[in-house]
């Protein structure tokens, strides 16, 4: 957890920040300094093609946060895409320090590499902070700051209503993020096991035949086999006029006899809940429930 005066950095290691988003820096930085936080920006508004920056400043920019101790939190500006460039770079485990990190959509990716390599590193999925999904003066956007603010400053479990699929109870590390940035991260050093997990998935503007295609990747690749269970988040905009959804996941993974449940708000959307990541986490179908410890 963090407490008042902590030294806190903000780093983009993935997509540039459009010139529309780059007038939220300021609102970003005071609102996470109105929560008592000393915050060092480590910002790039330079691009390479798409990336906030070449893979060298990123990924310079990532390990000096990652190795500094008096560095207790690291917030990502936006996702997008670069985090699967510099991954391969990261610092030695022994010289990273302990701190929490937050973030989502292509962070996901630095998430997973976490999980498998640092121990010592508390993962949040959660808002990326140079977005509106943060900074907004919406509803939506002010509950996602107060489940950020709780995740990361109080110790109380977290409790989420979901619905179920498949029915059923178990309990396990909480892993995963983006669906697409789990199933690239198959066959690399840097997808922790899964075995016993419940696994967390969700996304955005993907069809239900890509979610499928990439269920099946995982499932192809035996990351599933062993699974203690699934939650996918609310999967904003992933449709079409055809197919249902969950109808779809259904059939793609009902076959692992494990609980299944779907609409977490958590990720891509309005709604951003903060997740503490590869901790335990249970899913009841009878209290139709997912508790986050």
């Amino acid at each position: 957890m963090l407490k008042p005066n902590d030294k806190v950095a903000l780093i983009s290691p993935a997509s540039q920040l459009p010139a529309a988003n780059r007038e939220l820096i300021d609102k970003a930085i005071a609102l996470l300094e109105s929560w008592g936080l000393r915050v060092e920006p480590m910002l790039t508004l330079e691009n390479h093609f798409y990336l906030a920056g070449d893979d060298a400043t990123r990924s310079r920019a990532l390990n000096t946060v990652l190795e500094d101790e008096s560095i207790k939190a690291v917030f990502c500006s936006r996702g997008g895409y670069g985090c699967a460039r510099i991954v391969g770079n990261l610092p030695a485990a022994d010289s990273v320090s302990e701190k929490v990190f937050v973030g989502y959509s292509d962070i996901s990716t630095l998430h997973l590499a976490f999980a498998a390599n640092y121990p010592q590193i508390s993962s949040i999925h959660g808002p990326n902070l140079i977005t509106a999904q943060f900074t907004d003066d919406s509803a939506e956007a002010e509950q996602n700051r107060q489940s950020l603010h709780r995740a990361l400053f109080s110790d109380e479990s977290q409790t989420f209503n979901i619905e179920f699929l498949r029915n059923g109870t178990a309990s396990g590390r909480l892993i995963g993020g983006c669906l697409s940035m789990v199933a690239s991260a198959a066959g690399t050093p840097n997808l922790p096991d899964l075995n016993g997990a419940i696994l967390f998935l969700e996304d955005v503007g993907e069809r239900p035949y890509k979610i499928d295609r990439m269920i099946q990747q995982l499932k192809n690749a035996g990351m599933l086999e062993n699974l203690g269970g699934v939650v996918f988040g609310a999967m904003h905009d992933c449709s079409d006029p055809y197919n249902d959804l969950k109808a779809v996941i259904l059939d793609a993974i009902g076959d692992l006899n494990i609980p299944v449940a779907f609409g977490l708000a958590s990720g891509h959307g309005p709604l951003n809940f903060s997740l503490r990541m590869h901790g335990n986490a249970t899913l009841d179908s009878t209290s139709g429930t997912l508790v986050v410890e």
